[in-house]
């Protein structure tokens, strides 16, 4: 939880800018570090998955479970 604060106040202090806030910047650097952290943990980033891909583990999913 304190990462994320971390990164949320890193995010707000690079979006101010003179007397201006722009929420916009904003909201896209905490995405940006979020999602990669999101790929850091995960391993791989999870938008390069495709619906084939999906099918695939579901299906893989499926066999193993039925594996007794």
């Amino acid at each position: 939880m304190q990462k994320r604060v971390m990164r949320g106040a890193s995010a707000a202090m690079q979006s101010y800018r003179g007397p201006d806030f722009n929420f916009g910047d904003f909201q896209g650097r905490m995405m940006q570090v979020e999602y990669k952290e999101i790929v850091e943990v995960l391993g791989f980033a999870p938008y390069k998955i495709d619906s084939e891909a999906i099918v695939q583990a579901f299906e893989i999913t499926k066999l193993v479970l039925a594996d007794e």
